[in-house]
This record gives C-alpha cells, structure tokens and sequence, in this order.
C-alpha cells in the first residue's frame, strides 16, 4: 500500500517538475553540474554530506544524511529512495535547479553557512606559519586556514562560490619567499634583496641591486632537481647611495655575489673628488672597507687604525693650531703625507689616491672636522671616514665564478648565467657562485633556497616593510633569522605588528611560537618536538613516536632547552680515549666483553662520571641506545642519546663505532607568564606554544635601532620613509685567545704579547686601566713603557676572538739602567733577522751591548743598537743582551723549519686490513736545506713517523704505510695538512683463491695418482 502510494506522489512530483522546467533549464545553465555519477549509491555518506554542505537545512526538508538514520512512515525503505523519492522531496541534485515550495531561495541557500566551512561565530583553524600583510583583525589562537595561508574573519566567501569537494581551487603562488617549495612557488622564480638576505641592501637608500632567477622544469608530476645550463640568471645593476659623511654626496655601489662593492665615484661632491670615475668601465669591483661618520679624536702620538693595514698618524700640528700633517702608513711604512686645513670640505678631505688609467683613484678619504692645539694636549677631530680595498675582482665576459659566468657587462649592469648543468641534490648545500650556495631540504619534495656563508659576528634581515602598509606579518619564509627546518619544512615562529603611524603602540606587536616535530638526524630514533623563541632551536619535547624514551614536553615546566647536537654521522670510539660532546660531557669505552658483541660506555660531565650502560648493537633501537638522564619536574628525561652501531674487540684495542648523537642542554631556559624580554611580555605558555605582546608603545625614529627582544631588533631607516626590518645578530664562535704579561719596571718597554692557538693576533686593541692604549703588531706584541709604579689591568679585545684580562705589576727603579731587548717573535731556519738593543722610555738604542743566542756570544750591536744572525737550529731560543753598568735584557723566539707539508696522496678508498701507503708533499721556501720529523696522525692519534730532508727552494717527498683495521671514515692528517679515506669491509678475495689453490692441489693430485707418477715421486723421495 506504501509502495503505491509512493508511487502516486512521485507522479504528481512529475507533474509539477515539467511546469517548471524550463526555469530549471535556465538555472542549470549558471549551476554546476553536482549530478551523482552513475553506480553510486545515493545512501553513502559522502552522498549525504555533499548534499547537506552545499544546501543545509532548508525550511520542511530534513538533510539527506539524516534520512538513513529515521526514514519517514510513508517513505519507501532507505535502499530504494533513489528510485522512489518522497513526494515533499526533491531529489538532492535537483535541489539548486528546482527549489520546492518550502525550500529557500538558492541565494538564500549560498549564503547560508556551510557543514565544512567555518561558522561565523567559530573559531578558524590554527596556522603555523602567515606570510605576508597580516589581517590584525583574525585575533583568536585559531586563526588560519591552513598551515601556509591565514584568512581575515571579516574575508567573506564569494556569491558563487561553491564547496563542491571536486571543484579545483586556484592556489595562488608566493613571490615573496626565501625558500622555494614545490606547490607554493612559481617555476620561475626570482630572488631579491627583499626575499633573500644575503643580497647587499642599503635601509637607508632603499638600495638593493641584486636578482637570481631560476627556471624550473616539471618531470614526471615532480621536478626536475637539475637546473640545465643557462636557467640559472644572476642580474646586479649599480646603484647610488650616500656616504655615511653625507656632505661628500654620493657614490655608486654594486652588489655582487652577495658582497658589497664600491662601482665608482657617481655624484660625489666636485671638490672632493673632481671627475666621475666608473670602476666597472676598467672591468673590476672593489670591497668598501669603512663607509663611517662616528666622529673619532686622535692625538699626536697616537693611530687611527683602518683596514688592510692601513693607519692614520699625526705628524704634527701647526702652532695656530688651524692645520694638521697627516702621514699614512701601510703595514707600519709610510706611504703618504698631506697637510689638511678645515676651512671647506675640499681642503678639509684628507686622500690617498692610486692611478687607474690616468685617473686619480681615491682609495681613503678622512674628513677632519676641527683641530686643536693646547699648551700639553693637541687633538684632531675626524668625522667622516671612507674606504675602498688595496685589491680589487675583475668583472670581464666569460670571467667564471663556481658554476656561473658573466655573459655581458653592459653600462652599469652585469649579468651571468649558469655554464653547467646544477644538481640540486637532497640533503645538499649546492655551490654556485662565490659564497653564495643552494641548500636542499633532505626530502622527495624539492625544497631549497640560497644561502651564503658567513664568518664570525653577522646580521640577518627579514622582509622590509613601509609603516604604511599598516600590518605584517614576518614568519619563517620571509625572516631568515627565525628557526626554520628545511628539510622537515617546519618553522614555529611568527611576529606580528600593527604600525600606528610612526609607533607601534601598546600590544599591537605580537609574537607567537609553537611546537611542531621534526625527524631526528639519524632517522631510526623516529621524531621530536621542537620550538623557535626569540630565533633560535630549543627542544620542546619528545613525542609518542619517539623510539628511545617516553613522550614528555617541557613547555609545561615552564622551560626550554637548547639542542645542542642532533648528528647521524659516523664516529669511531677507542678504548681509552674520549669522545668530546657540548658543556663538558664526554663519551668513553670502559670496556668491550669477551666475545665483542656489547659494549660498555660511560659519561663525564667536567672529568666526573655521571652514568654508563652496557649497549648491545644489532638489537632493537633502545637496546643499542645510549641514554643519559637528568630530572625534570618529577620525571627522569634523556638529555643525552647515543647509538651504537657495532663493536669491535681487538688485541691492541678496542673500537665502537657510533651513528647517532643528540643532545640537549643541561641549562633550562625560564619562559614564565610575565617574564620581561626588552619591549616583549610573555602572555602565555603552554603545550600549545609560547604567546608575547609588547608591553608598552615604542617610536619609530629616524635612524634607530630598538631592541625588540634580546638578539632580535627593529632597524628604521634614516629616511622619510622610516622603513622597518627586523634583524636578528648572531654571534660566531669566538676563536681563544691568550695575553702574556711580563713583569714591568717604570721606564723600561715591556712587550704584552697576544696570541691564539700559538699564533700572534695581530691588531688585538690593548686597553689599560679601562684607556686604549693602542693596537698589536705583526708579532701579536704591544709594546708599553709604564711611567709609573703599581698593578695595572690589561684587556686585549679583537673582534671573532675572547676577550682576556691580565694584570701588570710595574717596580720603581730610580736609573734608566735595564736593557729592552726587540726581535721577530718567528724566523725562518736560515733567516737573517734584526735584533734590537734600547733603553729608557724613549727606546735610546744602546751601542756595544753583548748578543748571546742560546747563551753562546754571536756578537755585538751597532751605533743603531741593532746586529744581524741567522739560526741554523729550530726550536725555541732565548736571546739576552748585556753590558756593563746595565741590567741584562732577554727575548724568546722561535725558529721554524722552512719545510712545509703541501699535500696527501692516498687511497680514496681502501678495505680493512689491507696495508695502504701515504704519501706527504713539501717544499722548502727558505734559503737553507733542512731535516725534520713529519710524523703521521690518523683520527687524530700518532700513526707513524719519518724523517725528511728538502734542499732550499726544492720539494720532496715521505711515506707512510698504514694498516686501517675496521671499516669506516679515516681523517689522515700530516703536518696540519688533512685527507679523509673510506675503509670498507674486508675483502673474501683471500679466502676464494686459497680454495681454488686447494682445489688445483687436489685435482693435481689426482692426475698424479692416475698416471702413476705419484708412486714415482714418492720413491724418488724415499730414497734421497
């Protein structure tokens, strides 16, 4: 009865359907075509939930996906609705073309919210990573659409826009990054000041010169990883920006493979420099050294140091106080004089100027600013420096640089393009051209940006934004500083500013950073989290995929750490040895059992043992790891991991071979609600991640630098524009240094000596009592002559080095009668070197004074006070001066041999057992032949020794043999002199030819034996 009532509304629904089909024909024109494919079945719940996202709940009609669940009395069972709908039911895809009389109008139903897409009141989902202008209005902790692109709340959904789930969507690509990812770039991209920043760019000028251009090519639904030759376009134009001294007008500058160069005098003021002069036009580029308007004051006695070697020096200032001699020297040898008077900026502009091609080149310009002469003190007060280098890089067609060579130089532009075939490699850092490179993520999806080396301290800049775009949003893409994985393309942070005209005001700059898990390096471990604050890696937890320990996080003790190590190279461990690992730990064998197949491993934190385990490889993860473990909260956390790859027990020693560190540091980091980081607050912290406002208004002057928090600051440009950019300072690593006092007499020079690793630094600034005493010279040595008695403190200071403190103890003595002895810190065997004998504060040469080398005479000094003498015996020598009537003086020095280890031939490749031979190289670049030891480290433990002569000016050569017992990378070094080689397995060719010479011997035997010779031979023996 049901059925036939079903069947009687399905025919009045057909009867009102072709009233109103042409209006449903008309409408069909504009709608997509959602029409269910033939053989679906139209009660599957994709079906239903399609139907219900793209028209809800209209007026009378229940969603599709509810009808499985309460079918109507009079309806037909669920399995048969296709065939026999409802008669208050339009068929699900005829809904948008034939809207029944209760049903709302289609506008009504586009508007209407949707099942998967946001609802107006709810929260958006979380992002990670925003990259460019921010909406500052999309406020809530769940603000993104997905983990690249952010959504503004008030963004509203276009009219016709559908949610059709086979409807593709257009992903608009990024322009703006400093990676390159597949999906989200275009395949031609271009790189700029702006996207990289290790491009030469001047804030205050708005000057960036530099563009890299690769072209892409799509393989195979992938990328192709080989950039084909001449895809790869590198463009630089010069450009003009201001001295820092802005009254000598302008220059022009050039960025060139990432380092800025001076490209000629364009619009510097006539009467500084008379002509324009193009450095690109003779085909060459020079460093700018100093471009400087700090104003300095220099007196008489005394050096204003510059680069390259170069130093300014008073010679004397007249007696009306209006002019200055100004000598410089090179390398402590003058090399120019002036006089300048500071009566206009031409006269005031002190140069030295070289010859290029008939022109005059300055090479520095000092502009003095005032003079003056007293009764004891006369100073000279320098204002604006500027300088370009001694050396210059030629820029001619087809001059090569890495895999790039300059195709044309045309006016004030240069162009190159790539000569080879590029290979961007997985987990690579791919050279391209001077310092700059490519590093490639370690992933099947091509990911990779430039990069380019740096040394010591350095800036990295993000994007740079004019105020007046109101809001941005600065994230891992377009901020270098901030921590970024590239090979798990994960990166945490994200900065936030709304601009207030020229101020950021009150809580409008935010900064926000979350976890996320990264692979660790050796791949078996599985992951942890990580999290970037104030842009660098701290450790945020492990995670249930962590293989060695149970899941844990730190946020929620309010802590961070710092990952200190996360290595998957190839380590080989000695018995008795040590294996250095960050803050003072150590990894060592205790011992290898009997039958080496575990191992039994320490760790000393400060030469203290801290904790050991036996580790047995070959076993499961945690079975062949090591861990150690400090408490944090109330639970025991790994802080240090090891695994161990395979042992070895052998008669002299015994080997592990480790693949697999990582370390965290032992020093926890604070991240408290509340707590203070210059303009920032922490809002707060949880497993969710770290939140900060700024707490107070800060301006954006002209000029200035703010301090945002610790390393990460805000540079405004000195212009009208006030542009903004974020820069984070890193620090490199400083190299040791060490300061030798010697105890001092009133009067008499004592020599401060500065070194590091051995050798002398040379330029290290010596400050004494807290005044700058001066600068060390070729020999790392500052020569003081203290006036009066008593403890002094010295601090010698130089940038990538340590600073160190000594103190000086200096005694009265009433007569000038203790003897200065000068000489070279290092000679050559067979050199010939000056030794210098003097006295009193004014350094008086002393006639007649008794030179002993080792204690033997070797003569005495001249009327300059100086005598000559060439050592034929390397080592340390001690030199003492004397004479009558005066206290004796002595120096150390140093005689090196002039043989020099130049090379390493050995095997690339060798297998273990098998005895190698390894060849030095060296010359000899002095003028007497000489005889040394080289002796022969392998991993850094003594191998073998030889000796060696070489005849002056000649090369020769030593062999060393080497037996490498287990498989594995060797670092051979002789001499400083370093080469790797590769040992694998021993080989199982031994044991295939001694069966084959046994098999041979068992087949002669046996023809033997069947001719009867062997019954012969045996006689034939018997009887001897």
């Amino acid at each position: 009865m049901n059925y036939l009532r079903a069947r009687g509304l399905l025919c009045l629904l057909l009867v009102a359907m072709a009233a109103v089909l042409p209006m449903g024909a008309l409408a069909q024109d504009d709608a997509p075509d959602d029409s269910v494919p033939s053989g679906a079945e139209s009660s599957s719940r994709a079906g239903a939930e399609e139907s219900t996202a793209r028209d809800g709940t209209v007026g009378g009609v229940t969603p599709s996906e509810d009808l499985e669940e309460a079918p109507a009395e009079d309806l037909t069972p669920p399995e048969e609705l296709d065939d026999a709908p409802a008669e208050d039911l339009t068929p699900p895809e005829e809904l948008d073309d034939a809207p029944a009389e209760d049903v709302t109008p289609p506008e009504a139903i586009e508007d209407a919210p949707m099942e998967d897409a946001p609802m107006e009141d709810s929260a958006l989902p979380e992002a990670s990573m925003a990259a460019g202008v921010s909406s500052w209005s999309s406020s809530a902790e769940n603000e993104t659409l997905d983990e690249n692109e952010t959504l503004d709340e008030n963004e509203t959904l276009d009219e016709n826009e559908t949610a059709d789930e086979n409807e593709t969507v257009e992903v608009e690509l990024s322009t703006t990054d400093r990676i390159w990812r597949e999906g989200k770039n275009p395949a031609t991209y271009t790189w700029n000041p702006q996207t990289f920043s290790g491009f030469f760019y001047d804030l205050d000028d708005d000057v960036g010169t530099e563009t890299l251009t690769v072209h892409l090519k799509e393989s195979g639904g992938s990328y192709d990883r080989s950039i084909k030759e001449g895809e790869l376009e590198y463009e630089t134009k010069a450009d003009s920006i201001s001295f820092d001294f802005r009254g000598w007008g302008e220059y022009q500058v050039i960025g060139f493979m990432a380092q800025k160069y001076f490209a000629g005098y364009m619009g510097t003021d006539r009467d500084v420099v008379d002509k324009e002069i193009s450095l690109l036009d003779e085909e060459e580029l020079r460093e700018v050294l100093i471009d400087d308007d700090e104003e300095y004051t220099v007196d008489t006695g005394s050096v204003l140091q510059l680069e390259e070697g170069y130093e300014i020096r008073i010679k004397e200032i007249d007696l009306d106080g209006n002019k200055v001699w100004f000598a410089l020297a090179k390398d402590g040898e003058e090399v120019d004089s002036k006089v300048i008077d500071p009566r206009d900026l031409g006269s005031s502009t002190y140069k030295y100027e070289i010859d290029l091609s008939g022109e005059d080149l300055p090479l520095v310009m000092i502009h003095v600013s005032n003079i003056f002469s007293g009764a004891e003190t006369s100073l000279v007060t320098v204002d604006g420096i500027f300088q370009i280098s001694d050396d210059y890089t030629t820029v001619a067609s087809g001059d090569k640089y890495g895999d790039m060579e300059i195709d044309s130089i045309s006016g004030d532009t240069i162009r190159m393009t790539n000569d080879n075939s590029i290979s961007l490699r997985k987990g690579k850092s791919v050279p391209v051209m001077g310092d700059v490179s490519f590093l490639v993520a370690d992933s099947d999806e091509l990911r990779f940006g430039p990069t380019v080396k740096r040394t010591g301290s350095y800036e990295i800049r993000g994007t740079i934004v004019d105020p007046n775009v109101e809001e941005f949003t600065w994230t891992p893409y377009n901020f270098e500083g901030f921590y970024y994985d590239i090979d798990d393309d994960v990166g945490t942070e994200t900065l936030e500013v709304r601009f207030t005209g020229d101020k950021v005001d009150d809580g409008d700059l935010r900064y926000k950073t979350v976890p996320q898990s990264v692979r660790f390096e050796y791949d078996d471990w599985g992951s942890y989290n990580v999290i970037g604050f104030l842009a660098e890696k701290y450790f945020a937890g492990y995670t249930d995929e962590t293989e060695f320990t149970d899941e844990f996080g730190v946020l929620n003790e309010e802590e961070l750490r710092k990952v200190l190590m996360d290595d998957d190279e190839s380590y080989t461990l000695r018995s008795g040895a040590t294996f250095p690992l960050k803050e003072g730990y150590e990894l060592q064998i205790k011992e290898v059992d009997l039958e080496g197949n575990k191992v039994f491993l320490s760790i000393t934190k400060d030469g203290d043992e801290v904790g050991n385990k036996v580790v047995e490889p070959g076993r499961e993860v945690t079975g062949s790891t090591f861990t150690y473990e400090v408490e944090i909260g109330s639970e025991k956390v790994p802080i240090i991991a090891v695994h161990v790859q395979s042992v070895f027990r052998g008669r002299e020693e015994d080997l592990a071979t480790v693949e697999g560190i990582f370390q965290i540091s032992d020093d926890p980091r604070s991240v408290e609600e509340g707590e203070a980081y210059d303009k920032m607050e922490i809002d707060s912290v949880s497993d969710g991640g770290i939140e900060m406002r700024n707490d107070g208004s800060f301006s954006l002057g002209r000029g200035r630098t703010v301090s945002i928090m610790e390393n990460m600051k805000f540079r405004i440009s000195d212009s009208d524009k006030r542009l903004v950019v974020p820069i984070v300072e890193v620090k490199g690593e400083s190299k040791p240094m060490t300061i030798k006092i010697p105890d001092a007499v009133v009067g008499t020079p004592a020599e401060i000596l500065v070194t590091s690793d051995g050798a002398p630094v040379i330029g290290a600034l010596i400050t004494i009592n807290g005044d700058e005493a001066g600068t060390t010279d070729a020999d790392g040595v500052f020569l003081y002559s203290p006036s009066i008695s008593g403890s002094f403190d010295i601090e010698a200071k130089k940038d990538e080095y340590s600073e160190v403190k000594a103190v000086m103890n200096v005694t009265q003595i009433k007569e000038e009668r203790v003897l200065a002895v000068t000489t070279p810190q290092e000679v050559m065997k067979g050199e010939s070197f000056v030794i210098k004998a003097t006295i009193g504060l004014d350094q008086r040469p002393v006639e007649g004074a008794d030179i002993a080398f080792d204690d033997v005479s070797i003569g005495t000094t001249d009327s300059l006070g100086t005598a000559s003498y060439a050592s034929a015996s390397v080592g340390s020598h001690v030199i003492t001066v004397t004479k009558e009537g005066y206290e004796g003086g002595s120096r150390n020095i140093v005689v090196a041999s002039p043989i020099v280890v130049t090379g390493l031939d050995l095997p690339e490749t060798t297998r273990a057992g098998k005895t190698v031979k390894i060849t030095a190289t060296a010359e000899n670049g002095g003028s007497v032949s000489d005889n040394t030891t080289l002796e022969l480290k392998v991993n850094g433990v003594p191998s073998g020794s030889t000796d060696i002569t070489v005849g002056p000016g000649e090369t020769g050569s030593a062999t060393f043999e080497y037996e490498p017992l287990e498989p594995g990378v060797y670092t051979v070094e002789v001499r400083g002199v370093q080469r790797t080689m590769t040992v694998e397995e021993k080989s199982s060719a031994g044991m295939v030819v001694g069966i084959l010479i046994l098999l041979a011997a068992i087949g002669g035997g046996a023809y033997l034996y069947s001719t009867g010779k062997l019954k012969e031979i045996a006689g034939q023996i018997k009887n001897r």
